[in-house]
């Protein structure tokens, strides 16, 4: 009997051992599916921009940033989507409601600073549409010779990116802010 219950106390050992195991490494899936995508996305962010972003130009905007405290905004959405006689671009920071952005700004502004940054060749410029397939686009970038789509503006947590017409992602991004 002291042989079996020996035995019976390692089969124990061994399957809190082998839960313990499973635990771990199910636990550092989850981080690296969550927290290593954040990692490689600040690395990105940090490659694509060497030198920091131009603040926002002077614009008839809604928003004001306290002097010497830059506002980062979190993202860009049309504003006719809360109040369709709206024809402004909301640019709202991570504590914003929606419909009540921390600043609006016009298209023509926009495209004005995107142009500056890179993000627009010369001779493209911003359409209002619907991406169904990433909704995170919310404007269509078209070539004026031809008016063919060139690719789609997007925008997130991490600031405005481009895609192809495709919808992929061209990586890179360019954050919004004002001083």
């Amino acid at each position: 009997m002291d042989e079996n219950a020996g035995i019976e106390r390692k089969r124990r050992m061994a399957r809190a051992g082998a839960l313990i195991f499973i635990i771990a490494l199910g636990l550092r899936i989850y981080q690296i599916a969550t927290g290593g995508t954040a990692v490689a996305a600040a690395a990105e962010v940090t490659a694509a921009a060497p030198s920091p972003p131009p603040p926002l130009a002077a614009d008839s905007g809604s928003g004001a940033a306290t002097a010497g405290q830059p506002t980062t905004f979190a993202y860009v959405a049309w504003l006719n989507n809360c109040d369709p006689t709206q024809t402004q671009l909301g640019l709202y920071a991570a504590g914003d409601v929606p419909c009540q952005p921390g600043r609006t700004v016009s298209l023509t502004w926009l495209q004005s600073q995107l142009t500056a940054a890179g993000m627009l060749a010369s001779g493209e410029y911003l359409e209002q549409a619907a991406n169904l397939t990433v909704p995170a686009c919310f404007a269509a970038i078209l070539t004026r010779a031809d008016g063919l789509q060139a690719g789609w503006l997007c925008s997130d947590a991490r600031g405005l990116y481009r895609t192809d017409a495709s919808g992929t992602d061209l990586g890179g991004r360019w954050q919004v802010w004002s001083q």
